[in-house]
């Protein structure tokens, strides 16, 4: 029993007319104390010890989850039940796939005959591996997708899906005859088949449509035509006429450089210049 609060836990004290009372500052309160304190945990009644414990694993689980452990934590002061242990999780990094919250995303390399003629090809997948088709005329770069092939969704149900990304190689060295074909290949037209090249024409005489358009725009901005009977600026004169032409021209599928010798052609020759 601590003398100095005789068990009570509590020490009074007289300040005026009021009685305080305190916890008793030799026994914190419990009202007994230890004289000769254990060598072991020094009188705290616990020890520090390094415990192994197995943890299951969820599927899908990913960086910076946490995973709750009852009672694996602190012990309890006074007798009192243990706190939790949480573990947070890291994922390490795979060599050839990515995640994406529940979905997978991988690369994988095809050779340039391949992707030209079509095949059938095998692809790793979380779970083995499955024959996938690659259509002919595949272009490098292009994104598979095989859906429910991914990772378990935590706190909801199906599975996210994996992702291809395929990469056609170009081949670094070639035989003679290798090479001859390609040579005869590139002179049959091959080398301006992809449609990748075709749009990107596409986008070049676009641009030089609009070019040609803006310089006649600032090189006449002074100036005035007639369209129907009616005088007006050459700026929305040009505008309503080039409206009037892409729309035609794409509705024709036509060739948009012609577009350039028909606002010369119908402008130009129509200016009335002001005084």
């Amino acid at each position: 029993m601590c003398p100095n609060c005789n068990g009570t836990g509590e020490s009074h004290f007289q300040q005026g007319f009021f009685t305080i009372a305190r916890t008793c500052s030799r026994c914190h309160g419990e009202g007994t104390f230890v004289k000769y304190h254990c060598t072991v945990c020094d009188g705290r009644g616990t020890q520090k010890k390094v415990k192994k414990l197995s943890i299951k694993i969820p599927p899908g689980i990913d960086t910076g989850q946490r995973l709750k452990l009852k009672g694996e934590g602190e012990p309890g002061t006074r007798g009192g039940p243990a706190g939790d242990l949480y573990v947070v999780v890291n994922v390490k990094e795979h060599s050839l796939f990515a995640r994406e919250g529940a979905d997978i995303h991988c690369e994988i390399p095809i050779t340039f005959s391949q992707a030209v003629l079509g095949t059938e090809i095998e692809v790793p997948t979380l779970r083995g591996k499955i024959k996938m088709k690659i259509p002919s005329g595949t272009q490098s770069g292009k994104i598979f997708r095989l859906r429910e092939k991914g990772l378990d969704r935590i706190g909801s149900y199906g599975k996210g899906d994996q992702f291809i990304r395929v990469i056609v190689e170009v081949p670094t060295s070639l035989s003679s005859d290798q090479k001859k074909i390609l040579q005869e290949f590139a002179q049959a037209g091959g080398e301006s088949t992809g449609p990748l090249s075709e749009n990107f024409m596409d986008k070049v005489k676009n641009l030089f449509c609009m070019f040609v358009f803006i310089f006649l725009l600032s090189a006449c901005a002074t100036k005035t035509v007639i369209r129907d009977g009616q005088e007006l600026p050459y700026e929305e004169a040009a505008k309503l006429d080039y409206d009037i032409i892409m729309t035609t021209l794409d509705k024709k599928n036509e060739n948009k450089e012609r577009l350039i010798l028909y606002l010369i052609a119908l402008l130009l020759p129509s200016q009335k210049v002001n005084s």
